[in-house]
């Protein structure tokens, strides 16, 4: 996964503008007059459930788009398109907690934190699970336990599909055991009863997860954005789309966006070295982003071109296919893409509303 990915997704930790469900009901903003140009377009996008205010009957068309904006605005746009409901993953803060111990009340006494997966069993037989000594402290040898592994919310991860995204899993203990290493090492837990052979792969599945996955789950899972950010990360996954920050424009990383702010806003490094994350909470989001993002989710079926013209400053296939189909239009009279330009609330909901409806495209 690009270190792009990585920087964007730890650093935006929310954000103050919110996006509604899709079938929003229609709005009117104080800030959006009915003579304004762009309102159409917010009309359209409101109506649509792609973008809603900013709170107290605003909609705040001159503030910058961000690439968390972006990302969302992509994710329902290809939902919307697609027919679909964006899926809403309920999952725990923790991710140990993916996997639950819980006793006889049902209350949880631990998680996967608290397991070590020694060894595999039979077919169709218990399965042993060593313990660490502060849960056998808290439940004792006497206890019944239940194991729940529920990965439903990880759609995205390819271990985990098929049938273990169609329930939670859960398995009853069958008995506390101890089992003597040849290294001479005594290994204290209970076995846990499987009619399908799940709790293995299950289990060896999630420890992958957590090793090559666990900061990045971590870094998303309370954000308003985790959804629409899981969902487009399913679909590149499995190449139903292309991936969303693979060829953005800017290509930031954290070291660069400290240089373009030292460059366009005269700060210098002392200052910037003080700079924490709420410095990247308004993280800009190009025209030629926008774009990249529209064209991950949309491709070429949706953009028939209107005009056989080239914007003359760049080479973005996204770009040029969404220019040519009208959706976005040049900057100026010689027709200008500007591809780090940046984008309003208000130039975003035309190129989204374009998308949406051709009649409304440049040209049409």
């Amino acid at each position: 996964m690009r270190r792009t990915r990585f920087v964007i997704l730890s650093l935006i930790i929310t954000f103050c503008c919110l996006f509604p469900a899709f079938g929003a009901e229609e709005q009117s903003f104080s800030d959006v007059s009915p003579e304004a140009w762009f309102a159409p377009y917010v009309e359209v996008c409101v109506e649509e459930g792609l973008m809603d205010g900013v709170g107290g009957g605003r909609f705040a068309p001159d503030r910058e788009l961000t690439l968390t904006e972006a990302m969302v605005l992509a994710a329902r746009l290809h939902a919307r398109s697609a027919g679909e409901a964006l899926p809403r993953y309920a999952l725990p803060a923790d991710p140990n907690d993916l996997a639950r111990i819980g006793d006889e009340t049902g209350a949880q006494v631990g998680n996967f934190a608290d397991i070590q997966v020694t060894m595999m069993s039979a077919p169709r037989q218990p399965m042993f699970l060593c313990f660490g000594d502060d849960l056998l402290e808290r439940v004792g040898t006497q206890a019944h336990l239940t194991l729940t592994v529920d990965v439903r919310g990880l759609g995205y991860y390819t271990s985990f599909r098929d049938r273990f995204q169609e329930r939670a899993f859960v398995h009853e203990s069958v008995g506390y055991e101890e089992h003597l290493r040849q290294s001479g090492e005594l290994e204290r837990g209970y076995a846990f009863a499987q009619e399908e052979d799940d709790l293995w792969p299950l289990l060896m599945g999630l420890t992958h997860y957590l090793e090559s996955n666990g900061d990045f789950y971590r870094s998303m899972v309370n954000n308003w954005w985790r959804d629409e950010n899981l969902y487009l990360v399913e679909l590149s996954a499995v190449g139903a789309i292309a991936d969303p920050l693979s060829s953005l424009e800017s290509a930031w990383t954290a070291d660069e966006y400290l240089l373009y702010l030292a460059h366009t806003e005269g700060r210098t490094w002392e200052e910037l070295a003080l700079l924490d994350q709420e410095e990247f909470l308004s993280w800009p989001c190009f025209r030629g982003d926008l774009a990249a993002f529209i064209w991950a989710v949309t491709g070429p079926e949706n953009c028939s071109p209107l005009y056989g013209r080239i914007p003359p400053d760049t080479d973005s296939e996204a770009a040029i296919a969404l220019y040519q189909a009208g959706i976005f239009t040049g900057v100026d009279e010689q027709g200008i893409f500007h591809p780090l330009g940046r984008l309003t609330r208000a130039q975003a909901a035309a190129v989204l509303a374009r998308v949406l409806r051709p009649e409304l495209r440049s040209g049409a």
